[in-house]
């Protein structure tokens, strides 16, 4: 698989800066469709959910919006903090914290303000486009999320990830409808042949890639390209700054990961490939309330 389009695209790291892409994971729309949407605590720019809570161990989890942790005691014996920021931190606000693991990585879009969604994508996706366009047969319409049901069983989607996809979906639509867009492009003959769903968060100014999927029929007929021309065209008239593609792999990915044929993909529209903030932890003893 030719990986180059990985090596060329801009990498950039969400730093607390003006004009930094913040992190959606870190906004009350993300967390309430989270695992653990309950609130626990709740202040102006931080949420804090509790994994779990006896009184020998508590894992508390906390979002943050204005890049400075907080404090959450308990009565528990052992105490695990983890603090989500929507930035990269400073090392004064890291001081105390430890960090492991492997970083993650978005493809962000920003879709231009006016003229055509298409100007700062690649040669390879405007020609798809343009292939799209050519297909009168095909229709774009908004669905409900139920419609998909049946067609995503049988997608290009792998089983192992098929059903944890459509769950945290399900979530969001769940939570708040109003924010998801479900777009599907359709044919008289053969139904729905490939679907986005999206998730309008305007705490970050996003739209977020939530699902998507195709069928046989949409691969000649270039679909999904149609689809995602279609999402930058709304977000735009939601006023939202930018088109998230959800994660995506480094410039050099091993060549086991079976992700590396979706990243190439999204390389084609424009996008930057940014760096999430850092998640932070923190271990007490003998914590008191």
């Amino acid at each position: 698989m030719d990986t180059r389009r990985l090596i060329h695209v801009q990498d950039v790291c969400p730093i607390f800066v003006p004009g930094a892409i913040p992190s959606f994971e870190a906004t009350r729309w993300n967390m309430a469709a989270g695992l653990w949407p309950n609130p626990t605590a709740t202040r102006e720019y931080a949420l804090t959910t509790t994994v779990t809570n006896n009184r020998l161990f508590s894992w508390q989890r906390t979002f943050t919006q204005d890049n400075k942790p907080v404090r959450n005691p308990t009565s528990a014996l052992i105490q695990l903090e983890e603090w989500v920021p929507s930035f990269e931190n400073g090392s004064a606000e890291r001081k105390g914290w430890l960090n492991f693991g492997i970083g993650r990585m978005q493809g962000i879009a920003t879709p231009p303000k006016e003229g055509p969604v298409e100007a700062k994508w690649s040669a390879h996706g405007k020609r798809h486009l343009k292939a799209f366009k050519k297909h009168p047969e095909i229709t774009l319409r908004l669905a409900a999320f139920e419609e998909l049901k049946q067609p995503y069983a049988g997608s290009h989607i792998r089983a192992t990830m098929r059903e944890a996809i459509w769950r945290m979906t399900q979530r969001h639509v769940d939570v708040h409808p109003e924010t998801i867009d479900i777009l599907v492009a359709e044919t008289e003959a053969d139904g729905i042949i490939a679907a986005f769903v999206a998730g309008n968060c305007v705490e970050a100014s996003q739209s977020v890639y939530l699902l998507g999927f195709y069928l046989p029929p949409a691969i000649k007929t270039y679909a999904m390209t149609g689809l995602i021309a279609w999402w930058f065209e709304r977000t735009r008239e939601k006023n939202l700054a930018l088109c998230n593609f959800g994660d995506m792999c480094g410039p050099r990915p091993s060549p086991f990961n079976k992700e590396r044929g979706y990243s190439i993909f999204k390389t084609h529209f424009g996008i930057q490939r940014t760096w999430l903030p850092k998640s932070y932890w923190r271990i007490s003893i003998g914590a008191k309330p």
